[in-house]
């Protein structure tokens, strides 16, 4: 997609972040379009760990990126909404692997096949390297 396509996909407005701005898809409101303010680069590292992921069996524990612009600013990832903390309860051994850095319950969200997942990993560690050491999940 070209910059003038990315711009008409943006729906309303989610939320927003400290270098980022969430919208959901004019196209299709089963993903939200990350669109980056600065060069921090969330927008690609994002990106780059959904590609890594893919064929490994913690690919299910972050929203899937689907398409992301040449410059980096924009990103269609799988919408994933706010959960509670009593929904949280329900996954007491929620565990998730050591680069996944950034582990806070405002970090996750729900997908709607009903799955828990990291929706903003973008400050994780950049590259995947498998460890089988995992954590748990902290209150914001």
């Amino acid at each position: 997609m070209n910059q003038i396509d990315w711009e008409s996909r943006l729906g309303k407005f989610i939320a927003s972040g400290s270098t980022r701005k969430v919208y959901f898809d004019n196209n299709d409101p089963n993903n939200v379009i990350k669109v980056e303010s600065s060069k921090s680069f969330q927008n690609v590292k994002e990106w780059l760990l959904s590609e890594e992921l893919i064929y490994t069996e913690d690919y299910h524990k972050i929203a899937r990126c689907k398409d992301i612009s040449l410059d980096g600013k924009y990103l269609l990832q799988e919408y994933a909404r706010d959960i509670t903390e009593d929904e949280l309860i329900l996954f007491k051994t929620l565990k998730y692997p050591n680069f996944l850095t950034d582990v806070k319950i405002s970090n996750l969200g729900m997908t709607n096949d009903n799955k828990i997942v990291f929706r903003d990993y973008g400050s994780s560690i950049l590259t995947y390297n498998y460890r089988t050491k995992k954590h748990k999940v902290r209150k914001d």
